[in-house]
């Protein structure tokens, strides 16, 4: 087993910069303005003198990339300690249950509330609305509204697999990325062939995970120890496979487009990014950072989660008093820019982390000295369950929607069984997040 190392903070910064990419990208999803007195909402996509900058901002496979360094490292000091493996995915799984049930509560309260208002619910701008009845209407706000959450059903299943993904590393080197790549690759040829979009829903297992080994092949040393050249060839081979992807051989032109479902030049963007990573480590970037800079770069981390969860209610509160203002005051349509949005976004969300960190905070079970394996295991498979239902079918208890509901029935009952699982008797200590 390697030896222990400290806090990466480049690592750490990495996470934090792709989280909050998100939460800009996210922001820019939807476009909002005012026409005859009334408001217009549609879809955003960049235009084509875009796409090349959307490559550079994609920071999503960085992530996944760190979450890999992370599980690989914290998986080696587990392996130390009496609780091992099923301590592991305890603590891994303790930080998300808390905060996820806190939003399974609220959002899955408050639709639920309104899926059994009488009547019919009034005209509202969002696309595809139509005439919806309330629960109708409910269902489908609540499945957008939780649709980002396939990136915890992402990362769930990678953390429960991260024994298995470190354990293929050390003992067979690069060859398990070799084999999610070129899995991922004939996906890509299936569907392009074949004519078939959904063929490439494959990649979800194939692509991302991927991304995973190669943060724990970094975290291994892979591109930080050896030669100098390695992680410099990573960064010209990935950013020159993905131009020849989309120059030679047709992929699309935007990021946006290859991330969902993934294609594998989200793969090879991802050896690209970890190759820059290495050449920054190297340099010594963020080797030291002042106490301060470290505190903040930990608080943030921390409270990653919290950001996540909840960046689609500040963006939605930002945008309606921005709305709100503009529709009364027609000077002021400018406050509708998107870059006006993403600000007023990040500033609402910053008011409400802290407080949405905290009441995470109180429901994440304490942790304990004999977590159990087996529950532990099947709480992660009750949450991610929850994760994809919530994702495809929304977030809310009424009969006319039962497949709403049974999302909501399993994160809270993955949760539960995680905190059963971890075996906790000690009060928690939680960083905020």
């Amino acid at each position: 087993m390697p030896a222990l190392r400290g806090r990466n903070h480049l690592i750490d910064a990495a996470r934090v910069a792709a989280v909050l990419m998100v939460v800009g990208y996210h922001a820019a999803f939807f476009r909002v303005g005012v026409a005859d007195g009334r408001l217009w909402l549609e879809r955003w996509q960049p235009a084509p003198v875009w796409w090349p900058a959307t490559w550079v901002l994609m920071l999503l496979p960085l992530f996944f990339v760190a979450g890999g360094y992370a599980d690989a490292q914290s998986l080696d000091a587990a392996r130390s300690r009496p609780s091992g493996v099923a301590g592991f995915l305890a603590a891994r799984g303790r930080r998300v249950g808390g905060p996820l049930t806190l939003f399974v509560l609220v959002v899955g309260g408050v639709a639920t509330a309104l899926a059994w208002l009488p009547g019919s619910p009034p005209v509202t701008p969002y696309p595809a609305a139509g005439a919806a009845d309330w629960p109708t209407l409910l269902t489908l706000l609540s499945r957008d509204y939780s649709a980002f959450l396939w990136f915890l059903t992402v990362y769930l299943l990678l953390v429960l697999l991260a024994p298995l993904s470190v354990r293929l590393h050390d003992r067979s080197g690069w060859l398990p990325a070799g084999v999610l790549g070129l899995g991922a690759a004939a996906v890509d040829a299936w569907s392009f062939t074949s004519g078939s979009a959904d063929v490439r829903y494959l990649n979800w297992l194939l692509v991302w995970p991927l991304c995973h080994q190669l943060g724990v092949g970094y975290q291994r040393g892979g591109f930080t120890r050896g030669p100098g050249w390695v992680p410099a060839a990573a960064l010209a081979g990935g950013a020159t496979g993905v131009w020849a992807l989309i120059a030679l051989l047709g992929y699309p032109g935007s990021a946006i487009v290859s991330y969902y479902p993934p294609t594998v030049a989200l793969a090879l963007l991802a050896l690209a990014q970890t190759g820059l990573l290495g050449m920054l480590e190297r340099a010594g970037v963020l080797r030291t950072l002042s106490p301060a800079a470290e505190r903040a770069l930990s608080w943030l981390g921390a409270a990653l989660m919290a950001v996540y969860l909840w960046e689609t209610t500040a963006i939605v509160a930002a945008s309606a008093l921005l709305a709100w203002v503009a529709l009364s005051v027609p000077a002021a349509g400018w406050l509708l820019h998107p870059v006006v949005i993403a600000a007023a976004s990040l500033a609402v969300l910053a008011a409400l982390v802290p407080p949405l960190a905290r009441a995470g905070r109180r429901l994440t079970p304490p942790a304990g000295d004999q977590p159990r394996l087996l529950p532990v295991v099947a709480g992660y498979a009750l949450l991610i369950g929850g994760t994809a239902s919530a994702w495809q079918w929304g977030l809310l208890l009424h009969p006319g929607r039962p497949a709403a509901g049974v999302a909501v029935v399993l994160v809270l009952g993955g949760a539960a069984l995680l905190a059963w699982g971890s075996g906790g008797r000690a009060a928690p200590r939680v960083s905020p997040g």
